[in-house]
């Protein structure tokens, strides 16, 4: 299985606030690997990315994920999903991580 690859769509999430904290500055493009096409070593595509402050980031690795997403994987993937649907459109893409903020 092909996974998407976009330079382009990875600096369009670095350039969003995180979607957990809100943290406008020093945000990352984090892969979601939680139930994705990834291969020993792998990263999956960048359809899975969503914006990640640094620290937000380096705690999403320090424990397993599914524990960081606190019970919300489900949504975090389905907002990686539309922020690559949406890739370049900052407009909605802000909108989109709003809600994902809003939702509990």
């Amino acid at each position: 299985m092909t996974r998407p690859r976009s330079p382009k769509h990875r600096k369009f999430i670095r350039a969003l606030p995180c979607c957990v904290c809100g943290a406008g500055n020093l945000t990352e493009a984090a892969h979601i690997s939680h139930g994705g096409n990834k291969g020993v070593a792998l990263k999956t595509g960048d359809d899975r990315i969503v914006p990640l402050c640094f620290w937000c980031h380096r705690r999403q690795h320090q424990r397993p994920e599914i524990e960081f997403w606190e019970g919300r994987i489900e949504q975090a993937i389905d907002l990686a999903e539309s922020l690559f649907a949406a890739s370049g459109d900052e407009k909605t893409g802000l909108a989109l991580i709003l809600k994902f903020r809003m939702v509990r």
